[in-house]
């Protein structure tokens, strides 16, 4: 074959090629499309399950995350109310006590204006005994007023005085310090209280120091 021959024939091939039809594709059949749709949708919905059981995982989880805290809560909030409780009853007990001074002080400046000598009220009084006895007056008003505001304040707070005189004794109340023999009555009723109890909201802070009864004839 010549030279002149052989581009000839490489452009019959190629004009040959273009000129075959070409072969089609072949269509998937219905079935496959059902089954590739199928499969496509089951795979969506294990993903979509997937996601649904961790949403609840993340809502169980949040729901005990409240619960716990809520719980927290309550227990953070019940200790700070005991706290308060406890230091409101330690500071209303040192006022107590606070008051009992005060009691015992009005007590002997009373028992002094009135164990003064007859004569010496009747006879005139120097200006210096007036200034004394006006003091004294004075004094015993302060102290008064102190006990009343102190009463005021306990009152606010629901704190009651414990009654025990000529009752029987309770130990939950009253602290026996004291038996006395006594003819003709009942064992441990209270004769004499040597120190106020006092009951907070119904609570017992501090207990009566009292002497009581014990029937000697028994």
């Amino acid at each position: 074959m010549t030279s002149s021959e052989q581009p000839k024939k490489e452009t019959l091939d190629a004009s040959s090629e273009l000129s075959a039809p070409k072969k089609q594709e072949s269509l998937p059949t219905m079935d496959e499309v059902i089954a590739k749709i199928s499969k496509e949708t089951e795979a969506l919905g294990s993903a979509l399950r997937r996601e649904q059981d961790k949403s609840k995982e993340y809502f169980e989880r949040i729901m005990r995350l409240q619960a716990d805290f809520e719980n927290y809560q309550k227990h953070t909030r019940k200790e700070m109310e005991i706290i308060a409780k406890l230091a409101n009853e330690r500071l209303m007990l040192k006022i107590l006590d606070t008051r009992d001074d005060i009691q015992r002080a009005l007590n002997i400046a009373k028992k002094a204006m009135e164990s003064k000598p007859a004569e010496s009220k009747d006879k005139e009084k120097t200006k210096e005994e007036k200034e004394q006895e006006h003091k004294a007056k004075v004094l015993i008003e302060g102290f008064e007023m102190t006990l009343k505001n102190i009463d005021r304040l306990m009152k606010e707070e629901g704190i009651e005085p414990i009654e025990c005189i000529g009752m029987v004794a309770d130990t939950t109340k009253h602290e026996v310090v004291a038996v006395v023999p006594t003819p003709n009555c009942k064992d441990c009723v209270v004769l004499e209280e040597l120190r106020k109890g006092y009951m907070m909201n119904g609570h017992v802070i501090r207990t009566s120091l009292v002497k009581v009864t014990k029937n000697s004839k028994k």
